[in-house]
């Protein structure tokens, strides 16, 4: 089963981080232009866990009606760090939605509206490595 998902409100946005925790991410597939901002994603099926059949596909999210893109400080800069892991996207309700990565990333979008599309790509494969997340508490 591929997914192919519309995110309109912004009390939604949680299912869309869920789908797309642990996808890995290249930096260079960031793309902003007249109000879009798109990615490609190497994500991990979480919605195959419970199967275990643990799959990874290529994914396209992307974000419609944006106004403004701010990265945190260096973040197109750290060549060492090309491909991040995409942890959660979070929102603030009104206008924010933020995409959190690994090594402190963050991708702050400003949207005048919610319009996320994202949608399977090819095939996916089987993989052995399963997300982990040692939680110190």
């Amino acid at each position: 089963m591929t997914l192919k998902l519309k995110i309109d409100k912004f009390e939604d946005i949680h299912y869309l981080s869920a789908l797309t925790q642990d996808s890995i991410v290249d930096k260079e597939s960031f793309d902003f232009e007249e109000g879009k901002f798109l990615m490609l994603l190497n994500r991990f099926k979480w919605e195959n866990y419970h199967e275990h059949k643990y799959r990874r596909i290529h994914s396209g999210l992307l974000f419609n009606h944006v106004e403004k893109v701010t990265f945190d400080k260096d973040f197109m800069k750290d060549n060492d760090l090309r491909f991040l892991n995409l942890l959660s996207i979070i929102t603030d309700y009104s206008k924010k939605i933020s995409l959190i990565f690994s090594g402190d990333k963050v991708v702050n979008l400003t949207v005048n509206a919610v319009d996320i599309k994202i949608k399977d790509l090819h095939y996916s494969w089987a993989t052995d490595n399963i997300p982990y997340h040692d939680l110190a508490l």
